[in-house]
């Protein structure tokens, strides 16, 4: 289904861990030679900035070319403005398929570009000229993300796709009235849930997955929403905001308390998780959260000035900072703040160890120079390097 090679995919995600067993010391040049020579990407990804730069100037292009279109038909009917709005964006989605198969674009900030950008055009083509309503619209993203996700793998897509999930499951809830109102965080929570759970078990099947990025993607974004949607101002304000309550400070919401231990309490499950799991990403996410939480609390109780308020988070975070620091100077099941070396060290890269060790066939395996002496047999399983 995807449009690029798996196979180089599936490389550049190898190649990426032997260049961290590389960085790490693990191995040598020789044998980071070896691997990459094993597992050949030949994809164009150039640098960040300059994909940057073409992602910019193709989305320049795209609505340049689109506008030329509507010069041309500046006096035809909303009908026949979305006809030629959906042709450009097919007319995207066409160039794309041909940069890829005959430029090999990966990630290169052209190919973003077209997907995007065809995307944009072929929602607004069907969207404004039918007035389509909010769970209509919604639905409508949704299924033209998730042909973009399952044939493109991109990780903006996959974050659009879930967020119009959301929308799905907003629009959906408030037509049962003040009932589905009052469900619709706990909905999206127990959505968010088990879009996490279905995801961090589809990545950890591993075999470098072509939708390993996606996943990862869709991992934390819906823990974030897990998060705001059990958040107290989130939850406050956006009642506020699309049902006109027209709460003021003192106004209190129905189960506000409830909301209130969750804004607290769920940045700190992620914390624990995080370093249970060994999840530096999960760990770097609730320390944000936390931060969230004190703000939250101040915006309600303004016990301090905003400048203390921020001094107080600050030190929080740093107070938890240096405590997983002094926690973790001693590895605790594999995870350590310290740079490893040894017996650890080789445990936590044992996945960069078993890709180097298939990078040589049977009759180079003995060739142990390339790893500056020591013990490599069972792809890093015992010995030394």
């Amino acid at each position: 289904m995807i449009a690029y090679n798996k196979i180089w995919i599936r490389n550049v995600e190898k190649r990426a861990h032997c260049n961290e067993a590389f960085g790490q010391g693990i191995i040598n040049d020789a044998a980071l030679k070896a691997a990459f020579e094993k597992y050949p990407v030949g994809f164009y990804t150039p640098n960040f900035f300059i994909a940057l730069g073409l992602l910019l100037l193709t989305l320049v292009v795209v609505l340049f070319s689109f506008g030329i279109v509507l010069v041309f038909f500046r006096d035809a009917h909303t009908s026949t403005l979305g006809v030629m709005g959906v042709l450009t964006g097919i007319a995207c989605f066409a160039v794309l398929e041909k940069l890829i198969s005959s430029k090999k674009y990966y990630r290169a900030g052209i190919d973003e570009g077209l997907l995007w950008g065809g995307v944009a055009l072929i929602f607004f083509g069907i969207s404004l000229p039918h007035n389509l309503g909010g769970l209509s619209n919604s639905v409508l993203l949704f299924l033209l993300c998730v042909f973009g996700l399952l044939r493109y793998g991109d990780r903006l897509i996959g974050f659009v796709m879930y967020a119009s999930a959301i929308s799905i499951i907003f629009f959906l809830f408030i037509r049962f009235g003040p009932i589905g109102k009052s469900i619709i965080p706990f909905a999206v929570m127990l959505f968010s849930l088990l879009t996490y759970m279905v995801a961090d078990r589809w990545f950890k099947k591993g075999n470098y997955n072509v939708y390993n990025n996606s996943l990862l993607t869709m991992k934390y974004t819906s823990l974030l929403f897990l998060y705001a949607a059990g958040n107290y101002f989130v939850e406050r304000e956006l009642n506020n905001s699309f049902f006109n309550l027209n709460l003021v400070a003192e106004d209190k919401i129905p189960m506000g308390w409830l909301f209130w231990i969750l804004t607290v309490v769920i940045p700190i499950i992620y914390l624990l998780i995080g370093i249970k799991k060994k999840d530096r990403s999960l760990i770097w996410l609730a320390i944000v959260l936390l931060a969230v939480v004190v703000f939250t609390i101040r915006f309600y109780h303004a016990v301090l000035s905003l400048e203390a308020a921020m001094t107080v988070a600050g030190v929080l975070l740093i107070g938890i900072a240096y405590f997983l620091l002094q926690y973790l100077k001693e590895s605790r099941n594999g995870f350590t703040s310290k740079e490893l070396s040894g017996k650890d060290k080789q445990e936590k890269h044992n996945i960069e160890a078993l890709i180097i060790s298939e990078t040589f066939s049977p009759g180079q395996a003995g060739n142990r120079q390339d790893f500056g002496g020591g013990d490599f047999g069972g792809g890093g399983a015992s010995g030394n390097y």
